[in-house]
């Protein structure tokens, strides 16, 4: 009997707490921005946008298949078009889901400027991104907070200073140089001069490329190859990310869904 009633007790308090994390937190959350005049598109119980994103990125897909011109294509319609949907409804500022994660977009270089250059500690990083990218990123600055953030942008700054990016300058058009004429010998070397470029892969190898350089110099190829881990790291860090969005049993689905 005790064990019965302790069982009740905590799937009453599993469902209690299911029940304010996916619907009562998210919903505050947008009454608080519809307070102040940010609006989005209307979420679905447990699942948020997450179909809508679906469908925008399907119809996306075909028009660039029955496109005349794909590389006139609009970029911003054509990588993420549910956001660019979406901006031409609700403006510069909007709220959407994927769970129960809300997603605050903006839209404005002003908001973004000021976002990424404030150095107040009020402004923390999203807990999710230290869990799902924590054993990715570690402590750096991208998803740490607080004294821990403080402490990696002070020893990140004199990297970025401006003559120290402009010393780097001979790397980056080396390793640009050597990307163009790669694609140019594909090119060439397929019949009718027309191939198709991964250009998403090449460009992260490309930064990887710069990076080797710019920080490894003589070692080279021992950057190359903390790179080729990275990207199998990431690789392996993808598959964990839906699990992560706030959409219970959401793991266990295709993860054809946000693709």
């Amino acid at each position: 009997m005790l064990f019965s009633t302790v069982a009740v007790l905590v799937l009453a308090f599993f469902f209690l707490h299911l029940y304010f994390s996916v619907i009562v937190k998210p919903a505050r959350i947008r009454k608080i921005l519809k307070q102040q005049g940010i609006n989005g598109p209307p979420p679905k119980i447990l699942l948020g946008n997450t179909l809508d994103i679906k469908k925008s990125r399907d119809a996306a897909e075909k028009a660039t298949v029955n496109h005349p011109h794909p590389l006139l294509i609009h970029n911003a319609a054509a990588v993420l078009p549910f956001a660019e949907e979406w901006r031409q409804q609700y403006g510069p500022l909007y709220v959407f889901s994927i769970g129960k994660m809300q997603v605050l977009y903006v839209n404005k270089p002003e908001f973004v400027k000021e976002i990424t250059t404030c150095t107040s500690l009020d402004l923390g990083r999203p807990s999710y991104q230290q869990k799902v990218f924590g054993p990715l990123l570690g402590k750096g600055i991208l998803p740490s907070n607080g004294s821990i953030w403080a402490r990696q942008r002070k020893i990140i700054a004199p990297e970025l200073f401006m003559e120290k990016v402009k010393g780097m300058m001979s790397i980056i058009t080396e390793s640009g140089l050597a990307l163009v004429d790669s694609w140019k010998h594909k090119v060439e070397s397929e019949e009718g001069g027309v191939v198709e470029i991964g250009v998403d892969h090449r460009m992260k190898r490309f930064s990887g490329d710069i990076i080797s350089r710019a920080c490894f110099g003589s070692s080279y190829s021992k950057g190359q190859e903390i790179f080729l881990k990275f990207d199998v790291l990431q690789e392996i860090m993808s598959k964990r990310t839906l699990s992560a969005l706030g959409i219970p049993g959401l793991r266990y689905y295709d993860s054809g869904l946000l693709k």
